[in-house]
């Protein structure tokens, strides 16, 4: 029985010596606290990885090639959903899988994966958020709606950010708020217009 167990854990570590992209960040213990990541070593590592990673559901197609999240963005989204807590900031959606974290800044504009610059979204926000069909008036948290759209339509159910455990900086919701307006055409009205 030992044997097996070497064996499992010998192509477990030839898996992740080859595709380090598979190691699984998961979070400490909760006698750690929320926002700390428990430390890993290679052999602590063999431990981390579950079945669940090699699923094809989790492998994206970009340029051809096929690649694994990375592990950042795990991270971003642990830390995000840490700090939010585990609901779409604009509707009643709580199952975990159907959260996203949505970037304010994307990495395509310089964005960062500072938990900061996210909010936790559901899969049909995150989408309408990047489409900017509605965006975060920045200082009273109000959501407003693309002129093309109605709340209702998109399903939106809150006037502002649910009451949040912390608050997205302020650099990156006047980023988002700035580009929001210029996509509907408002550029200029930043005080919510």
């Amino acid at each position: 029985m030992a044997s097996r167990g070497r064996r499992y854990r010998s192509r477990r570590l030839q898996a992740l010596q080859h595709n380090p992209e598979l190691l699984v960040i998961r979070p400490a213990p909760p006698s750690a606290g929320l926002n700390d990541l428990q430390s890993f070593n290679l052999s602590t590592a063999l431990m981390t990885v579950h079945k669940d990673s090699f699923k094809s559901h989790n492998i994206t197609q970009q340029g051809g090639l096929h690649r694994r999240k990375t592990i950042g963005q795990q991270r971003f989204r642990f830390h995000v959903l840490a700090k939010y807590g585990p609901q779409c900031a604009v509707c009643s959606i709580s199952h975990p899988q159907l959260l996203k974290a949505a970037h304010m800044r994307g990495k395509a504009d310089q964005g960062c994966d500072d938990w900061r610059n996210g909010i936790v979204l559901c899969a049909t926000h995150h989408d309408a958020y990047d489409s900017f069909l509605f965006g975060i008036e920045p200082s009273t948290l109000s959501l407003k709606v693309s002129p093309k759209v109605t709340a209702e339509e998109i399903g939106i159910q809150f006037d502002t950010l649910k009451p949040l455990k912390n608050r997205p900086h302020d650099d990156a919701l006047n980023w988002r708020w700035e580009a929001t307006l210029k996509d509907w055409g408002l550029e200029g009205l930043s005080d919510g217009g």
